[in-house]
């Protein structure tokens, strides 16, 4: 059996271990984890401002953007028709030459 002494030692041995090494790598651990968590949240705030004010400037170009585009149809539209009535008129011309 062990003596009160004994005991009274084991124990002040095992509070010292946990003051140096359990304690600190706890505390070690938890801010590791209190970082990563603050980290994410503030990425996420980040991510969300930084996207907020993406849309904001993207916003207009994306509508110029699609303007153009529809110019383009219209333009690439009138294009084709254009080209229809130039061949109607080729083929009327060789109908005349062969007349």
């Amino acid at each position: 059996m062990l003596s009160p002494n004994d005991k009274q030692e084991i124990r002040t041995i095992i509070l010292e271990a946990f003051d140096q090494v359990l304690i600190p790598a706890m505390n070690a651990m938890m801010d590791e984890k209190i970082d990563t968590k603050f980290d994410e949240k503030l990425d996420e705030k980040i991510d969300t401002k930084f996207d907020e004010k993406f849309n904001e400037k993207l916003e207009p170009i994306m509508g110029e953007l699609k303007a153009i585009r529809q110019e383009n149809a219209m333009y690439l539209f009138g294009q084709r028709r254009q080209d229809e009535t130039l061949e109607d008129h080729k083929k009327r011309l060789r109908k005349l030459e062969l007349i």
